[in-house]
């Protein structure tokens, strides 16, 4: 079902009816999830890379997990990076059941194509074919067998892109669009391959009015995250966080990336960027930020495109709070999303959940415990298919599940 199809309010706090013309929809919504289900959580650990005895790879303890993709409850692929620290080797990509990290898929200590040294994931996005492991423009690591196996490859002709990471890939049967950490969206008639053709189709341009963007797409987090782009599953919709002026904003194009108008949050106390946006249709979206210092964190929401956007309720605590939101993803339903991160002032991870497209945050239990417990803190990265299957994924190695 299309979501709002049927007709029916969906029940938003804000001002909005809650109804949306299904044309504007192509996502499809399973319904409302069941409130609390899937409420005991537990670890998922990492698996070390013993394929080298003179050069083991610990993953277990000490990568960053940046990104988390489910097919299904029982077939999944988790990616990290090296923390830098303990591991610096390379992350990795791994096969993964519901309740367990099961192979690794791709060994990330690999020499690459481009470049001579280790590679380190930023995320995963379903393609056509298979898979895209997302790690550095020049080259791909990718399967075109529906996950089977995976493979790196080049992504167009030698010396047209470089080894900035990507942040965003999006491939549909009409092309390619891709967003790299230099500030430049990119796109391509065809899927990624070796003889692909890319256009630049934007980037930084000073010459243009702060109310069409100026800036291009980047993003300054400390490890590198996916969750300051967004782009719709068939590439129309693209949009970036931004601080023009040091004003919180979201940059938002309907067109695939040709041309973008900016939107101002109207947020006062930050001067920085929102650390991450993403829709749960084509017209309901969130955008949030957090960071050390107490009592800045915000969630704003929007239900017309990215038009503009609102304050959303957030638990009462998080305005005392140094609360670090880092990981936003959201399930099928046009309900349901969720901003995971990391508590200073409790020294704890944090989950949100909202169950009306953004207009409230509670937290979720049990998280915290489960991290707690398997030694890990900051979480950056998460993927739900539904209320009862959620996975997350952070510092020292950690991946947690529902």
């Amino acid at each position: 079902m299309a979501c709002g199809s049927s007709g029916e309010t969906n029940g938003d706090a804000g001002g909005d009816s809650g109804v949306i013309d299904a044309r504007d929809e192509p996502e499809v919504c399973i319904g409302n999830q069941a409130a609390g289900a899937g409420d005991t959580w537990a670890a998922m650990p990492l698996i070390n890379d013993n394929s080298n005895p003179d050069r083991i790879v610990t993953h277990v303890g000490n990568d960053v997990v940046s990104g988390i993709y489910y097919e299904s409850p029982d077939k999944g692929y988790i990616v990290a990076q090296e923390d830098g620290l303990r591991n610096t080797r390379g992350g990795a990509l791994f096969k993964a059941s519901a309740s367990a990290v099961t192979s690794i898929a791709f060994i990330g200590t690999n020499d690459s194509l481009r470049h001579n040294g280790s590679i380190d994931f930023v995320g995963i996005e379903k393609s056509p074919t298979g898979y895209i492991a997302m790690a550095y423009a020049s080259e791909l690591v990718a399967s075109d067998d529906g996950g089977a196996t995976f493979q790196l490859k080049d992504n167009a002709a030698a010396g047209r892109f470089s080894i900035e990471a990507i942040l965003a890939v999006q491939v549909s049967s009409s092309g390619t669009t891709m967003i790299t950490n230099n500030g430049v969206i990119s796109s391509s008639a065809s899927a990624p391959s070796g003889t692909a053709s890319y256009e630049d189709i934007w980037e930084t341009d000073r010459s243009r009015p702060v109310s069409q963007c100026q800036d291009g797409p980047r993003t300054s987090l400390s490890p590198t995250t996916r969750y300051s782009v967004y782009v719709s599953p068939d590439r129309a919709l693209v949009a970036y966080t931004s601080a023009p002026n040091q004003q919180p904003t979201i940059c938002v194009s309907t067109d695939g990336g040709n041309s973008f108008t900016a939107r101002a949050l109207g947020v006062s106390n930050v001067t920085t960027a929102p650390s991450g946006v993403v829709f749960l249709s084509k017209k309901r979206g969130f955008a949030w930020f957090g960071s050390s210092a107490v009592g800045v964190a915000y969630v704003k929401r929007t239900a017309d495109g990215g038009a503009t956007w609102t304050n959303a309720t957030l638990p009462a605590d998080v305005a005392t709070s140094a609360i670090e939101l880092q990981a936003g993803f959201v399930g099928t339903d046009c309900l349901h999303g969720w901003i995971a991160g990391f508590d200073n002032t409790a020294d704890r991870a944090v989950l949100l959940v909202t169950t009306d497209s953004g207009a409230t945050w509670t937290k979720v239990a049990g998280v915290a415990e489960a991290v707690a417990a398997v030694n890990g803190s900051k979480l950056y990265s998460g993927f739900a298919i539904d209320t009862a299957h959620i996975w997350l994924g952070g510092s020292n190695g950690v991946v947690v599940h529902n």
